[in-house]
């Protein structure tokens, strides 16, 4: 079998969001090289920048250069919160023009290639893809319906909210002498390391960033 080492870069909103999408990165890039005929070794680099006085745009391109400059990358992954029911609005006022930012600084030292990572409303969104998993993690037995769990996480206007809430609920059931300070920041790493893809499949913008990654890669797979 053939050999490929590729190194990615990573650039997220927040530090919470590097804890969860970290690994559902890498999780998504196994399955998609789980068809490969080579042997693809990857590595994902955070990409962490003094965003002080930079708007998004000018952001986005300064994580391009350290990506390139530092890590070698050939490919940056682009996290931004849809804020919104659908991707629709960050792509046309906050992706497209930073992508078409870094289009210009072509020719220089940086990493021309960005997939965008679009989560519905707000990243914990995707954590509330797989509720067993979730249940587990905060080690409780009570139901979805009594946690007050979505179906469709995509439809929740303020997912983070909605942890918090459900945290509150497994403390209040607990006696004291069980209660543990859990916090929402507890959750991040452990959820997204063992988060099944096929979970997040079910959701619009996880497809989405999904599609556009597996097309990205179809040439390195053959």
């Amino acid at each position: 079998m053939r050999y490929k080492q590729m190194f990615i870069g990573f650039f997220a909103e927040g530090t919470t969001d590097y804890r969860f999408l970290t690994p559902v990165i890498e999780n998504s890039l196994k399955l998609i090289f789980e068809k490969s005929n080579f042997d693809i070794d990857f590595k994902i680099n955070e990409i962490r920048i003094s965003k002080t006085g930079l708007s998004f745009a000018e952001q986005v391109v300064e994580a391009a250069k350290k990506a390139s400059s530092d890590f070698g990358a050939s490919l940056l992954i682009l996290h931004a919160d849809a804020d919104s029911e659908t991707t629709e609005r960050a792509r046309t006022e906050r992706i497209n023009p930073a992508l078409q930012f870094v289009s210009s600084h072509s020719g220089s030292e940086i990493c021309e290639e960005v997939i965008p990572l679009i989560p519905v409303y707000e990243t914990e969104a995707w954590m509330l893809a797989d509720t067993d998993l979730l249940r587990r993690k905060i080690g409780t037995p009570l139901s979805d319906a009594e946690l007050g769990l979505p179906t469709n996480p995509e439809r929740v206007s303020h997912p983070k909210e909605l942890l918090q809430d459900v945290i509150l609920k497994v403390h209040a059931s607990r006696s004291k002498r069980r209660r543990r300070e859990l916090t929402i920041s507890d959750l991040y790493q452990p959820i997204g390391s063992e988060l099944d893809v096929i979970h997040l499949k079910r959701l619009t913008s996880y497809s989405e960033f999904y599609t556009i990654l597996e097309q990205y890669f179809k040439p390195y797979l053959f």
